[in-house]
C-alpha cells in the first residue's frame, strides 16, 4: 500500500476487506459442512482469508496513523438487561 493514499482510501478498503473476509468465512463454514468437500479446497479458502486478513491489518494501521481521531463515549447493549461503555473514533471507528 502506498503512503500517498489518504484516509478515505484506507477507510474504503477497510470496508471491502471486512466484506471479503465475511464472505470467505461463510464459504469456509459451508465447505466444512459438506461431507464431499476436499480438505485442499477448504485450505485454499483459508489461505485466501488469511491473505486478506493480513491486508486488513496493514490497512487498519494506516488508518490509525492517518486519522485525526474524534473520540466519543457511547453505550452499547450487550443484552436486553446490560450495556457497556465504549470509547471510539467517529471517523475510523478505532476503539480505546
Amino acid at each position: 500500500m502506498n503512503e500517498e493514499y489518504d484516509l478515505n482510501y484506507f477507510l474504503l478498503y477497510k470496508k471491502k476487506y471486512v466484506k471479503i473476509i465475511n464472505y470467505l468465512d461463510g464459504i469456509i463454514e459451508n465447505l466444512k459442512l459438506d461431507n464431499d468437500c476436499d480438505e485442499d479446497d477448504i485450505n485454499w479458502f483459508i489461505k485466501k482469508r488469511n491473505t486478506i486478513s493480513d491486508k486488513l491489518e496493514v490497512c487498519l494501521n494506516k488508518i490509525k496513523n492517518l486519522c485525526v481521531h474524534e473520540y466519543v463515549n457511547d453505550e452499547i447493549d450487550i443484552d436486553p438487561e446490560r450495556s457497556q461503555s465504549i470509547t471510539y473514533c467517529v471517523i475510523c471507528e478505532h476503539t480505546l
